[in-house]
């Protein structure tokens, strides 16, 4: 019987569009996007208090998560007995890339992709392996084994994963596109 071992969970999924405009507008709003909080040592903007973003955090945000956790654990975020989430907002312009990256001191990450419309235009999100030199030795034969998840987002996807997993983003050319990263740090005390 064949089982795949250490075998990594990825969740891709869309959110309302609904929700998507109402926080795109007060992304417009409340943000300077030439500047705009872009790291995790920025600010957190799910700090923000206006009755978008928690929309966005309970409709959106903690029900990616929730749906993650128990397709691949059987578990909820509550099932902890403290969260913490920190939201930044990236790749706001023409040009821009993300090197390869991790999202250390997380369990969780998701991006929630909330303009992104043209599509030809770069910005690919890539995924790789997590087996570090893993496919060395190996002939052409095995490449779907070691191959990476490349993702061209669009408007409205969202992608949840372990935050161990490296990955990058390509540059693109496209004059504007909003992407909502979070991390979820998960605490058995409190």
């Amino acid at each position: 019987m064949i089982e795949n071992l250490w075998a990594t969970p990825f969740l891709k999924t869309k959110m309302s569009d609904e929700i998507r405009d109402l926080v795109v507008n007060r992304i417009f709003t409340d943000y300077d996007l030439k500047t705009p909080p872009s790291d995790f040592g920025s600010l957190n903007i799910l700090n923000n208090k206006s009755e978008e973003f928690i929309q966005f955090r309970d409709n959106v945000i903690v029900p990616a998560f929730d749906q993650f956790l128990e397709q691949s654990l059987g578990k909820r975020i509550t099932d902890w007995k403290s969260n913490e989430m920190h939201g930044w907002i990236t790749g706001t312009g023409k040009d821009y890339s993300l090197n390869f990256h991790n999202h250390r001191g997380a369990q969780l990450s998701a991006v929630f992709y909330l303009l992104c419309e043209e599509q030809d235009k770069g910005g690919a999100i890539t995924f790789t392996d997590p087996r570090m030199n893993a496919n060395r030795g190996y002939d052409e034969a095995f490449v779907p084994w070691f191959e990476p998840k490349v993702l061209i987002p669009q408007s409205g996807d969202i992608v949840v994963f372990p935050s161990f997993l490296y990955h990058f983003v390509t540059t693109y050319q496209s004059d504007i596109r909003i992407a909502v990263p979070v991390d979820l740090f998960l605490r058995t005390n409190k």
